[in-house]
């Protein structure tokens, strides 16, 4: 991925995406998740960056943008399929996370702030389910109206389709209202939209 190409406003962001692209660039240390775990963003949003290239003009961080996510999503599911070898669930997982990755840091970019990490108790781990947390043990928070943390809303609006296990679903309206409770802005008036990809 580019730095360049991305159309970056905030110094947060700037320095958040450098210090992340650093340590993946860093084969082998990968302490900086540890110190600072919202570096971990970075991968998924460097991943759906560069693929949302093959198949668009190419997210770039603003809601200018944003319509070219459900092309861009029906393009990566069979590339983890077939390059990453994943497995279907696997696979819409790590959607949900690429895509919760890139709207926590495209709220970042357009209206300011930074992104918030807690560490819930056991028991809150247990009630929300270690998989919709990040890395199975935090919450990452963003918005300048709400803190949320849209991860959980990710991987909600990516299901399989009814009598398959293959393809996906992304149903996005829980999502939109959990941005637009953060910022003010509904991602569906710029083009993020319900998607069926069942892989025929």
């Amino acid at each position: 991925m580019s730095l360049e190409k991305l159309q970056i406003r905030t110094a947060y962001v700037d320095d958040l995406l450098e210090r992340g692209m650093d340590a993946l660039n860093n084969v082998g240390d990968f302490t900086p998740f540890g110190v600072h775990p919202q570096l971990m963003l970075v991968g998924y949003i460097w991943d759906l960056v560069d693929l949302s290239d093959k198949v668009t003009d190419g997210l770039d961080l603003t809601y200018e943008t944003v319509h070219m996510l459900p092309t861009t999503m029906t393009y990566v599911y069979p590339y983890l399929l077939r390059e990453e070898e994943m497995l279907p669930a696997r696979a819409r997982l790590d959607m949900a996370k690429k895509l919760a990755s890139y709207l926590m840091v495209l709220a970042c970019n357009m209206h300011g702030g930074e992104i918030h990490i807690q560490r819930p108790n056991a028991r809150i781990q247990q009630k929300e389910k270690r998989i919709a947390l990040w890395a199975n043990a935090l919450t990452m928070t963003v918005g300048t109206r709400q803190h949320v943390d849209l991860l959980p809303s990710c991987i909600q609006a990516f299901r399989a389709p009814k009598d398959s296990d293959d393809g996906f679903i992304f149903e996005p309206r829980m999502l939109i209202a959990k941005y637009q409770r953060a910022t003010g802005i509904d991602l569906q008036k710029y083009g993020l939209q319900h998607v069926r990809n069942l892989l025929c």
